[in-house]
C-alpha cells in the first residue's frame, strides 16, 4: 500500500503542482524519485509531527494540497489537537496518511499500534475517513481526494498487500463486493479484508457460501447498503470495537431499526503487552481467519 501511495502521488504531481508531501522522518528512500522530480515539494519534518501538521494547515491555507505521511499513531493520537484546530476547524484540504495502521507494526510493540484512530477522526467535523483494502484502492483514494479536496484521513497498512479482485469498481462512499453468497454478510475494512478472503475460501470448501464486501469509506458511510436483505452482518476490523466500523453499523442499525443480526470481530477493551507478528496479534485479539470461520460456522449451525 505505501509503495502505491508514493508512486500514485508522484504520478498525480506531474499535472497538479499544488501537491506537497510532508514526511515525519520516515520512508526517505521511498520518496527518492519524488524528491528528485519535485525537490521543492517535499519536506522531511523530522520527529516533530505536531509541527508537521501545523505546517500542513498553513500550506493548505495558501492553496496547496499537503499530504502528511508517517506511522499511524504518530500522526493521529499524537497530533489530534493540531488536526482538530488547524485542519478540521478550518475545513482545510489536508490529507493525513497513516501507514502501518492497526496491528501492521505489531512486532514493534504497543507504541506502534493504532486501535483508536478511526474513532478519534469520526468525531471531527468535515473529516473524511478512507480505509483502502489493497493498492488499487490507495490510488483511487488519492484520486478522490484530488478531485474533491477536503480534510481526509487515509488509513494504510504496510506493504505487500495483495490485490483483492473486487466485483465492482471503486466509487465515492461505495461498499464493494468481493463475493456474493447467502444471507450472511462479512463486512470488512482496511487491510484485514485479505484475512477475510482466507476465511471465505475455507468456508466455501465447507459448503458455506456467505457474502463478503469491503468498506472503503467509514466516513461518510454508505448507510443505504445496510438496507439490503441480510439476516446476519459480521463486521471485521483491525480497530477498537468502539468508534470504528462496528460502532458505525450499530448506530445505523439502531437509527433505522434494521432487523439484521450484527456480530462484531474487533479489538475489545484491552491492550497487548508483548511484541509479536501481525498474524499472532490477530489471533491474540481473535480477529484472525480462524476466528472468522468459527463465528460463521456457529451462526450457521
Amino acid at each position: 500500500m505505501r509503495d502505491t501511495f508514493v508512486k500514485s502521488l508522484t504520478e498525480f504531481s506531474k499535472k497538479n503542482k499544488k501537491i506537497i508531501i510532508l514526511s515525519g522522518d520516515i520512508g526517505n528512500r521511498m520518496f527518492d524519485n519524488f524528491k528528485s522530480l519535485y525537490p521543492k515539494r517535499f519536506y522531511n519534518c523530522g520527529i516533530a509531527e505536531a509541527n508537521m501538521v501545523s505546517l500542513a494547515s498553513g500550506l493548505a491555507s495558501t492553496g496547496f494540497l499537503p499530504f502528511v505521511y508517517t506511522i499511524t499513531p504518530f500522526v493521529t493520537t499524537r497530533c489530534h489537537e493540531q488536526i482538530k484546530i488547524g485542519i478540521s476547524y478550518h475545513n482545510y484540504p489536508v490529507t493525513i496518511v497513516g501507514t502501518g495502521s492497526g496491528l501492521s507494526y505489531a512486532e514493534l510493540g504497543p507504541t506502534h499500534h493504532s486501535f483508536e484512530d478511526v474513532s478519534l477522526f469520526r468525531s471531527l467535523p468535515h473529516m473524511r475517513i478512507l480505509t483502502p483494502g489493497d493498492p488499487s484502492e490507495v490510488m483511487d483514494s488519492i484520486a478522490l481526494q484530488l478531485k474533491d479536496p477536503k480534510p481526509t484521513y487515509i488509513r494504510l497498512g504496510k506493504k505487500g498487500e495483495p490485490d483483492l479482485n473486487f466485483l465492482t469498481k471503486f466509487n465515492k462512499n461505495k461498499i464493494r463486493y468481493l463475493q456474493k453468497g447467502n444471507k450472511t454478510l462479512l463486512l470488512s475494512c482496511g487491510n484485514i479484508s485479505f484475512e477475510c478472503i482466507k476465511a471465505i475460501k475455507t468456508l466455501n470448501d465447507c459448503g458455506i457460501n456467505i457474502s463478503h464486501a469491503h468498506v472503503n469509506s467509514i466516513k461518510p458511510f454508505n448507510s443505504a447498503f445496510l438496507k439490503e436483505d441480510y439476516k446476519n452482518i459480521i463486521s471485521v476490523e483491525e480497530h477498537s470495537i468502539y468508534g470504528g466500523l462496528s460502532s458505525t453499523i450499530a448506530e445505523l442499525k439502531s437509527k433505522f431499526n434494521y432487523q439484521f443480526n450484527h456480530y462484531s470481530l474487533a479489538i475489545h477493551d484491552k491492550y497487548i503487552h508483548k511484541s509479536m507478528s501481525q498474524d499472532m496479534a490477530r489471533k491474540y485479539f481473535k480477529i484472525s481467519a480462524t476466528d472468522i470461520i468459527k463465528l460463521v460456522k456457529k451462526i450457521h449451525d
